[in-house]
């Protein structure tokens, strides 16, 4: 970001010298400053925001377990002999 303007994040002249609009470092839009961006802060890449919305959505199907259960399984079977 070195020689870029603050302001427009363009070359050639610094914020105190700048006409352009501001624009937005988080989402690259002009006309408003990152601190008033309605995006979130760190957006996630689209795929991993569908695999978290999914198991969410999985575990909301699911029965919710009694507070403090603990998970057991069955004992394996006896050998065949």
């Amino acid at each position: 970001m070195m020689g870029l303007c603050f302001k427009c994040f363009e070359e050639g002249h610094f914020k105190l010298d700048c006409t352009n609009k501001v624009v937005c470092l988080r989402c690259k839009l002009p006309g408003h400053e990152s601190k008033d961006c309605k995006r979130p802060r760190s957006p996630l890449p689209e795929e991993e925001l569908r695999r978290s919305t999914a198991a969410k959505v999985a575990r909301k199907d699911q029965p919710p377990r009694p507070s403090g259960a603990v998970v057991t399984h069955p004992p394996p079977p006896p050998p065949p002999w």
